[in-house]
């Protein structure tokens, strides 16, 4: 059974026990849903605001998460969602939901976004990445269905994005713009983050132009911040000069 860091030796079984409010209502959980909501619309949105919330909870919490990032859909994930051995049957119609709605999206639309030139010969000359997009999505016919393969938890990964341009508008000297990777990674509280989530962050973060990154050298290049009394009209100093003179990014 996975357990989640955010609730200790909890398991995700627990976490479905304690958010379910009656108990007795947990068999209906569990099963499929019917072939269309308007069959029982109060029982469907019952039972897909139910898993949602077991599902945003787990994103939250990175629990049955491949790594900080990614989700593998596959037959095997009802599985981390079972009770008493009794998996849910229709959690796959609620990640179809969230998937739609742009929750959780494939990691290739993450790794590739449409128009992104040169984005191959990287993807080349990084094996990571390739281990990233081993898993294909493949779309389903039926529209209800959950495509599987690896998929980005959005929330979380735009989290981590917003951490690094709020570092990056820290920063006030020029000659603290190239940066460790490690350094970055322990501002964010990532110091122990395994290899892909390091990747697929700083790949995503670059092309969001936040950072430049160089996966060979383990650096990015942060854009300093311009302090307004350097960009006032007629400052009697340069901009380097000014940006030299300012408080350094690290203590």
């Amino acid at each position: 059974m996975a357990r989640s860091p955010a609730h200790g030796d909890e398991t995700i079984e627990a976490l479905i026990h304690a958010t379910i409010a009656d108990a007795d209502m947990l068999p209906a959980m569990m099963a499929a849903f019917p072939t269309s909501r308007a069959v029982n619309p109060a029982s469907w949105d019952a039972k897909m605001n139910f898993w949602k919330r077991i599902l945003r909870a787990t994103f939250e919490s990175c629990t049955c998460l491949a790594s900080r990032y990614t989700l593998v859909v596959d037959d095997a994930l009802p599985a981390h969602f079972a009770v008493d051995g009794l998996a849910p049957r229709g959690i796959m119609r609620v990640l179809r939901d969230l998937y739609d709605a742009g929750d959780i999206v494939p990691v290739e639309d993450v790794l590739q976004p449409p128009g992104k030139p040169g984005w191959m010969a990287t993807l080349v000359a990084n094996p990571i990445i390739w281990g990233l997009t081993a898993i294909s999505v493949l779309p389903k016919p039926d529209p209800t269905e959950m495509p599987q393969g690896l998929f980005v938890v959005r929330s979380n990964l735009e989290k981590d994005i917003k951490a690094i341009r709020r570092l990056a508008k820290s920063v006030t000297a020029l000659s603290d713009t190239i940066v460790p990777i490690a350094d970055v990674l322990a501002q964010l509280g990532m110091a122990d983050a395994n290899a892909n989530d390091v990747e697929l962050l700083m790949q995503a973060a670059a092309q969001k132009q936040v950072i430049a990154y160089d996966p060979a050298l383990r650096v990015v290049k942060l854009p300093p911040h311009v302090p307004r009394r350097c960009r006032r009209a007629g400052s009697r100093r340069s901009t380097a000069t000014c940006l030299r003179s300012s408080q350094r990014w690290r203590a």
